[in-house]
């Protein structure tokens, strides 16, 4: 369970961390070598862990820790929850869940892809909020959606 938690939890720390990142730095800046090589590590690290690890030691806990076989069910003739004529295992849960795990990630990967690439827009949109909020007017635009 603490496996699972943990590596569960520093998923979403290491999702957290490409957000931070993501907001400090500028749009259109190129990348360095070194720049490029840290992110491609960093982004094969995070993608390792997210579909790797997390999902391995969900496994390792519903088949080890709470011994989930394929033998034991949920429904069916035998079933502990619901008798009837579909059978249902407990690992067929652990294995739906699972996928709910995966699936979960390939979201959160889509939006963080998502977020990465509107960056500059959300930045541009940050800057005209704060020159309205320091009582300035609003910068003209030279080209849709650039200040001039």
């Amino acid at each position: 369970m603490v496996a699972f938690v943990g590596s569960f939890v520093a998923a979403i720390i290491l999702m957290g961390a490409i957000v931070r990142y993501g907001r400090r730095r500028p749009a259109g800046k190129p990348l360095t070598w070194g720049e490029a090589a840290l992110g491609a590590t960093f982004a094969f690290f995070c993608m390792f862990w997210a579909y790797a690890i997390v999902p391995e030691s969900w496994i390792n806990f519903f088949q080890n820790d709470l011994k989930w076989r394929p033998d034991q069910f949920l429904a069916g003739p035998h079933g502990s929850l619901v008798k009837g004529p579909i059978s249902f295992s407990k690992a067929a849960l652990g294995d739906i869940i699972t996928t709910v795990i995966y699936v979960f990630m390939v979201g959160a990967h889509m939006s963080l892809f998502m977020f990465w690439n509107r960056r500059g827009k959300l930045q541009a949109d940050e800057a005209r909020k704060d020159a309205v909020r320091r009582g300035g007017r609003r910068p003209s635009l030279g080209r849709k959606g650039q200040l001039a």
